[in-house]
């Protein structure tokens, strides 16, 4: 059989036959990542439904349930079939993949957003979110003056799981729209803060942030020199007509974006993100983008899935979230409140009542030990040692990114009987 030709599987999906040899400088493990990458794209987005396998390295079956057309993923599978007769395009620059992936991040924001393009540079990084975020941190530090942060939110004071580096935050409380223009209002006079990190929907407790308060921001900040940096974490999970970044609302922004969330590349291709930086501001030091050399057709696969993907994506949130939602409220009573800004939602707010005393970690225990059942008090999205407000152990932050598709309602019963459980 010729290793170079592409098969397509009788109803099983299709067969990717890679070249095995190891011409051209191309090695054994080359090709298992390419197929890895061809299986983390190919096979859709946060779906757990893998089914292929390897024949001395050099064969992938792929799931049925592909959500790039065969006709695209022919294209491709060709070119990825004669690559060690395509050494010019192995051999891409740094440069010219960069360049590549800018400009198709670039109309991906041109058709979601209301962005005026014309006035940022648009840089991809290879990482996630907050590895993107990063560089923008250094940056900011350069004023010599604090990052105003919203709390609860994600833990970008911890260095292990947050943003690397020794930078210095003012915290507010953030618990609705109000408290967050009140809280930046109160930090941006004091002229102590240089820059601000706001996302929407605020993360962890869900809310969405008007246009309105968003101007108000972008006012004081612009009033007291203060940067305004959007962090888009969860953006691509919200509907394809309502994805419109808050940056767009603001005069001179920074934005930020990870992939992780919208389309689940991470755990073969690697975590992408991009981040845009104003034109007018020239002092950004990017990180050199890390070439995937072991994924010759790097670019246009992200293409494809990109153009394709996202619609089977947000029916795939739907379903976790109607499958999460069946299994909780099997064994949870409706005095359990649970709340999620719009159906595909990555995450959603689970209230206990009023009358629950905990510190939070305490209900950890009872869901997550005894049951197996995932979920995060909003407790733990506070740094150490701060003061967290009355009644905020009741709010719990559950995701249905990383479990299963057959298993989310059988977690959510058992994360209902964990609740229930410690509410007796």
């Amino acid at each position: 059989m010729d290793k170079r030709i592409i098969r397509l599987g009788d109803g099983e999906g299709f067969i990717v036959s890679l070249p095995i040899g190891t011409g051209e400088g191309i090695s054994q493990e080359a090709h298992k990542e390419v197929a890895r990458a061809l299986l983390s794209l190919f096979t859709g987005t946060l779906t757990s439904k893998q089914r292929y396998c390897f024949s001395a390295g050099s064969f992938l079956e792929f799931n049925p349930e592909a959500y790039i057309p065969l006709s695209k993923a022919m294209e491709i599978n060709e070119m990825l079939a004669n690559i060690s007769s395509r050494p010019p395009f192995f051999r891409s620059s740094r440069k010219e993949l960069e360049d590549r992936l800018a400009s198709s991040m670039s109309k991906m924001l041109a058709k979601e957003t209301t962005l005026d393009l014309k006035k940022f540079n648009i840089h991809p990084v290879r990482g996630s979110t907050r590895d993107a975020i990063e560089p923008l941190f250094n940056h900011f530090k350069k004023s010599r003056k604090s990052i105003a942060l919203p709390i609860p939110n994600w833990y970008f004071w911890d260095n292990e799981h947050g943003v690397r580096g020794n930078h210095s935050f003012k915290y507010f409380e953030a618990l609705n729209e109000d408290q967050l223009v009140s809280g930046f209002k109160k930090l941006a006079k004091k002229g102590e803060v240089g820059s601000v990190v706001i996302s929407n929907p605020m993360t962890p407790l869900g809310y969405e942030i008007s246009r309105g308060a968003a101007k108000e921001i972008d006012c004081l900040a612009l009033q007291n020199g203060v940067k305004v940096l959007v962090d888009d974490v969860l953006r691509g999970t919200r509907e394809l007509d309502n994805r419109d970044t808050l940056a767009s609302v603001f005069t001179n922004p920074y934005f930020a974006e990870g992939f992780g969330h919208r389309i689940a590349l991470d755990n073969n291709i690697g975590s992408l993100s991009y981040v845009g930086i104003p034109k007018n501001d020239r002092k950004v030091k990017m990180p050199e983008f890390e070439h995937p050399q072991y994924i010759p057709a790097f670019v246009p696969l992200f293409e494809l899935v990109m153009e394709h993907a996202s619609g089977p994506a947000l029916e795939e949130l739907r379903k976790r979230n109607s499958e999460f939602d069946a299994g909780f409220r099997e064994t949870a009573p409706d005095s359990i409140k649970l709340k999620r800004l719009y159906p595909t939602s990555i995450t959603s707010l689970i209230t206990l009542p009023d009358n629950i005393v905990s510190d939070g970690v305490d209900i950890e225990y009872s869901a997550k030990k005894k049951y197996g059942a995932g979920i995060a008090p909003i407790n733990m999205f506070y740094p150490d040692n701060h003061s967290i407000p009355k009644n905020m152990h009741r709010n719990l932050r559950s995701s249905v990114g990383g479990t299963p598709l057959n298993r989310i309602r059988e977690g959510a019963r058992l994360m209902g009987m964990g609740l229930t459980e410690f509410m007796k």
